[in-house]
């Protein structure tokens, strides 16, 4: 009979292969190699990993996007909140045939995780990094019954400094961006793998957008052209795509630990999270009231939190094809998870909704309130009542008013058994799935619209190397 594996919790990991500070360092060697893609075009790309150390999980992949059909005048940037995320559409992890993660429709993920990154975070390296300009702070130079969002990058009213990150049609002036592998795959946060001991091939692989129409992976002013209206794009640059790998090598006592727990009767069992998710239509909702309910299929697993993207509008003029738009009034949720209901009572308070998907991240979140929701200037009857942004001010050209308000409305659910972020705390779930439930009673009219619902569950994994091959359980 053979040995199951030893069910440890992160901590319990290997020095090399857990991600907090190591007691002792008696040395260590950074070997850093730039991998270009075996198959690349811009649809599809796949990386290949060298068999040797352990892989940070801060090594890189960078992109470049270029501009066409621009025009003389017009300016070309990714969407302010998504940036060069948005030319990713899924994102797979492989050892061997295996997948060993998997993120489905990431940059809708990524922008409601952008939510809980700090404004100097934002500023300081974001900005930089991602190409995103989300920043956003009400101005101290508005007048006192109207709000304006600004940047730090802002300079004089109504403009922003791009500058040198604007998307260009060269590939020698266009901006450059990097995105870290631990931002892209959930499991790579928590752990480093130890590539030196795997048998099988590990691979990288991205489907990209390359949908050319404006807000999938770009936004602009449009360059009037002398009466001519320009629709620039922007598409990957293949020759770009390039994975800067850091393979880290400790002293022979620290790799040998590793080696140690692999060779061993029941291997190294390496828990990770991993996002699964459910995508739906909601159908347009009827003034008089109605109820939509979706299944998650989680069955059987265990999960840690639930967020909730909902896009009601094709295009939004500064966030592209990822707002998630909250309503003026009408809608309340429940989840029924193992035939309980979530809350005794529906949520259908926008501060309660903001409190619940803010303990899915263990922070408060961090956007001003006008653009999570509209109760600040909407009546209990959903008519406005006051102007909190003023419909005259602009920001990259586009009003305010339409294009921040209630733009990064979720719903979030945390599941852990207890308030650690590590894994190993997810609430088991039975044979049925678990349901949201949203209820739209009374909607106005003028927002009566279908839209695309993606739930994304974090779930617990679990991967056992032994003797060198890799099992994941489901």
């Amino acid at each position: 009979m053979s040995s199951q594996p030893r069910k440890l919790g992160l901590n319990d990991l290997p020095a090399a292969l857990n991600l907090k500070p190591m007691a002792v360092v008696e040395n260590m060697n950074i070997e850093t190699n730039i991998l270009d893609p075996v198959v690349v075009n811009r649809d599809f790309c796949r990386f290949v990993l060298e068999k040797k150390g352990v892989l940070d999980s801060g090594s890189i992949f960078t992109f470049r996007l270029l501009a066409e059909n621009a025009g003389m005048n017009a300016r070309v940037h990714t969407p302010i909140r998504a940036g060069i995320h948005s030319v990713i559409r899924n994102a797979t992890l492989k050892i061997g045939t295996k997948i060993v993660s998997q993120v489905q429709d990431y940059p809708y993920y990524k922008v409601i995780k952008r939510c809980f990154v700090s404004q100097e975070e934002k500023e300081g390296k974001h900005h930089v990094k991602y190409g995103t300009n989300d920043g956003l702070a009400p101005s101290t130079q508005a007048a006192s019954a109207t709000l304006e969002m600004k940047t730090g990058f802002q300079s004089g009213n109504n403009k922003l400094s791009y500058g040198a990150l604007d998307l260009t049609s060269l590939s020698s002036t266009t901006a450059e961006f990097q995105i870290k592998l631990s931002d892209i795959f959930p499991l790579m946060r928590n752990i480093q793998l130890p590539l030196f001991v795997i048998n099988e091939p590990v691979s990288v692989e991205f489907t990209f957008n390359n949908i050319q129409a404006e807000g999938q992976i770009n936004i602009s002013q449009a360059d009037p052209g002398g009466g001519v209206i320009y629709r620039p794009i922007a598409r990957l640059d293949p020759n770009s795509v390039q994975m800067v790998a850091d393979y880290l090598t400790y002293d022979a006592a620290t790799m040998n630990e590793t080696a140690k727990e692999v060779m061993s009767d029941t291997g190294l069992f390496i828990p990770y999270e991993d996002l699964i998710l459910t995508t739906n239509q909601i159908p347009v909702p009827v003034v008089t009231g109605q109820t939509h309910t979706t299944d998650i299929a989680v069955s059987g697993r265990k999960v840690r939190s639930i967020v909730v993207h909902t896009n009601r509008f094709s295009t939004n003029p500064l966030h592209g094809v990822y707002s998630s738009e909250g309503l003026r009034k009408g809608e309340s949720y429940n989840f029924r998870i193992n035939d309980t209901s979530m809350y005794p009572n529906d949520v259908n308070k926008e501060h309660k909704k903001m409190r619940e998907l803010s303990k899915v991240f263990g922070v408060e979140i961090q956007v001003p309130k006008i653009e999570f929701d509209l109760d600040l200037q909407v009546a209990d009857n959903g008519a406005e009542n006051q102007n909190i942004i003023t419909g005259t001010i602009t920001y990259e050209g586009k009003a305010q008013r339409g294009s921040l308000e209630a733009k990064h409305n979720y719903i979030g659910v945390d599941l852990r058994t207890n308030n650690s972020m590590a894994v190993g705390n997810g609430l088991q779930i039975g044979q049925k799935p678990i349901q949201l439930v949203r209820k739209f009673d009374k909607v106005l009219a003028a927002e009566a619209q279908a839209s695309t619902q993606r739930i994304f569950a974090m779930v617990e994994r679990a991967m056992i190397l032994k003797d060198g091959n890799v099992s994941v359980t489901a």
